[in-house]
């Protein structure tokens, strides 16, 4: 008899144990972030707060302060961009058919310039597809004020606008947070 309450006991203990466990383990809740100008959004965990000052510029900007997870999101008229190109010689009346690629390549180079990394010429942007929309991404690890971090910077070329992702963290949690970064930026969605 003693026996058979022992194994019940453990038994029941493993098992409140594993529902604790996945329970923890199941805190993976989502909630929606709209830009500011409601041309887009990302998905991104209960943690992200809407935050204010990562850049003057971007119309969507979320933080999760204590894990050091950062992203912000630009949205630029594609036809206003197309005009600048034209104007600064970026491209020619002829040659129109690239301007997502030099948008692209253009934003990069403009980001690189802003931190410091070793060899910024091997830094590439390769080609995916983000919820049915041409996109190109790039990983890669910069020193900003003495600090290595961690950037995945993506863009997507919408309908009417050419946006920017860019995500960060601390490369020491790189491996805690590449992927929940990479899905924040899957998540995009052109409204």
């Amino acid at each position: 008899m003693l026996f058979n309450y022992l194994a019940v006991m453990k038994y029941l203990i493993t098992f409140l144990t594993a529902v604790i466990f996945l329970v923890g383990c199941s805190d993976n809740k989502q909630q929606e972030f709209i830009d500011s100008t409601k041309n887009f959004s990302v998905q991104a965990p209960l943690s992200l707060k809407r935050e204010k000052g990562l850049n003057d510029e971007a119309q969507l900007q979320i933080a999760d302060k204590e894990r050091e997870l950062y992203l912000i999101g630009l949205a630029e008229n594609k036809a206003e961009i197309e005009t600048t190109f034209l104007e600064t010689g970026l491209i020619t009346q002829n040659n129109t058919d690239n301007i997502y690629n030099v948008f692209s390549e253009t934003a990069l180079k403009m980001l690189l310039n802003t931190v410091i990394i070793d060899e910024p010429e091997k830094i590439k942007l390769l080609n995916l597809e983000i919820n049915g929309l041409p996109a190109k991404q790039s990983s890669f690890v910069a020193n900003v004020n003495g600090l290595d971090v961690y950037y995945i910077f993506t863009t997507i070329e919408g309908t009417k606008y050419y946006y920017q992702l860019l995500t960060w963290t601390l490369e020491e949690l790189k491996d805690n947070s590449d992927i929940e970064m990479k899905n924040i930026i899957l998540s995009f969605k052109e409204n």
